[in-house]
């Protein structure tokens, strides 16, 4: 079975596919992670990407939702009608916390640090924050805007991972991890965090049908 998780950044999805990796399709961790991980992003082979996964049965891949809809950028509609072609296990990854995915990605915009952190102690530009949970929300919209391409398999939400990978990917397959998965990175500490959260008091998120949410929480989606 192929796996394909739909996402935005920041929600622990990384984490989650090298768990699938790990457990359906071990030997893909031998490919370059560009073949699987956000290729459309990547643009140094994505058609080499699109071959692989059309012709692996048991393909783990992972993409960020803008990847998937801004032609304009990633010239990737060429490569996404390819994709389609073949039958996925569809999984659409959200964070019910957007504050906190919201704090995440500005952290990791404001020093390109996405997998492993240098500093301990950081300052974070309010702007920057407001402008990630913004962003972050617009992926919401885009995932489930692009609900009936994409055709969901399940709604799984980052809260839910336990940082066990035999747990974690229980409910997708009964296989098991071939090798250790690394759960969790420090993100360590948000020095003007009062000034952060007095920001998010002020933010106003858009409406999105089917979602409801409150203070930076998304509380129900429908129709997934």
């Amino acid at each position: 079975m192929r796996f394909r998780i739909i996402t935005a950044p920041r929600t622990r999805a990384s984490y989650l596919m090298k768990c699938l990796v790990a457990a359906n399709n071990p030997g893909q961790s031998e490919l370059p992670i560009t073949h699987y991980n956000e290729p459309y992003n990547q643009r140094q082979d994505t058609q080499a990407s699109v071959n692989w996964m059309l012709m692996d049965p048991n393909a783990v891949i992972k993409h960020h939702i803008r990847h998937l809809y801004a032609d304009d950028v990633y010239n990737s509609r060429q490569y996404f009608n390819q994709e389609q072609k073949t039958k996925w296990y569809t999984i659409l990854m959200l964070r019910r916390d957007i504050f906190a995915q919201g704090l995440s990605y500005a952290r990791s915009r404001s020093s390109d640090e996405w997998d492993t952190y240098t500093n301990t102690q950081f300052w974070i530009d309010p702007d920057l924050f407001e402008n990630s949970v913004l962003a972050v929300w617009g992926s919401v919209n885009r995932s489930l805007q692009m609900a009936s391409e994409l055709k969901y398999d399940c709604l799984f939400w980052s809260e839910d991972i336990t940082g066990n990978p035999d747990t974690d990917i229980a409910r997708f397959t009964d296989k098991k991890p071939a090798y250790r998965i690394v759960s969790e990175v420090s993100p360590g500490t948000i020095c003007n965090i009062g000034e952060i959260t007095e920001r998010a008091t002020s933010i106003k998120l858009p409406d999105i049908p089917g979602v409801e949410h409150n203070n930076l929480k998304i509380t129900k989606i429908s129709g997934i």
